[in-house]
């Protein structure tokens, strides 16, 4: 396998893993091995002499943001979906936050900073933007598909959850939540949970009704809920606290053992 200098990212797709990296020259190679094995399957290719952000997969590709610039790596061999660095037109520029991975589905690239964009993962060309007025989302919060592949979430700089038609950006509909969190989608229902909260809200994906799960005491006695964003499995959310702990909070049947 290859010697990793900065790794910026990886992330593993079928019987590969990618990793995107930097060099001493402040470039940004990508590569592959095999998962079994650990050899090389190709690359390190150098993509760009930017640094780069967060990966994300889909349509056979990897997704990234490099110098304004949203990449896409096929998987197979490592070529360059596009930009198409050798047209010779210059590529648009976006104030994309490269810490967010770009959420892939439905032929659309999602990516967020100023706005959110719509990409289309074949040919990189923006097909849709959505700005609410006077915000933006540079928070370092990545957005959420819904498992149909249908709808997005993101939360705002202004702690603002709106849900987005993916293949349209048409919005469906917004809520104001009183916190900063990561959006996690589970069936019919968007969680957020807050840094340092001792309470979830919960929103109906289709009508945007609320709900609050209010964690237990003891979590309430420490410092709440951690940055790390909740998992979904079996009708419980599962939670890390700042003291170290996992709490399960049922919300929905169970499946029994």
């Amino acid at each position: 396998a290859p010697a990793i200098q900065v790794l910026q990212s990886i992330a593993t797709v079928d019987d590969l893993v990618l990793t995107v990296q930097q060099d001493r020259g402040g470039n940004t190679l990508v590569s592959a091995v095999r998962a079994v094995d650990g050899s090389l399957a190709w690359g390190p290719l150098t993509v760009t002499n930017l640094t780069s952000g967060i990966v994300g997969y889909g349509d056979d590709a990897i997704f990234f943001v490099s110098g304004q610039q949203l990449y896409a790596l096929n998987t197979d061999f490592g070529d360059t979906r596009f930009p198409n660095q050798t047209s010779g037109a210059n590529a648009p520029l976006y104030n994309i936050n490269e810490q967010t991975a770009p959420l892939v589905g439905s032929g659309i690239a999602i990516c967020v900073g100023d706005q959110i964009w719509g990409f289309d993962v074949r040919t990189g060309a923006e097909v849709w933007a959505w700005q609410p007025p006077g915000d933006s989302f540079n928070g370092n919060v990545s957005p959420a598909r819904s498992g149909d592949g249908r709808l997005m979430a993101a939360i705002s700089d202004n702690n603002v959850l709106s849900v987005l038609d993916i293949k349209t950006g048409a919005l469906q509909w917004s809520r104001p939540v009183a916190y900063a969190g990561t959006p996690v989608i589970d069936r019919d229902r968007i969680f957020v949970s807050g840094i340092g909260q001792a309470n979830i809200v919960s929103f109906d994906l289709a009508t945007g009704d609320a709900e609050n799960f209010v964690l237990s005491p003891a979590t309430q006695d420490t410092d709440g809920i951690s940055p790390t964003p909740p998992a979904v499995g079996n009708g419980h959310l599962f939670v890390q606290t700042n003291d170290g702990s996992i709490l399960a909070k049922a919300f929905g049947a169970q499946a029994a053992a």
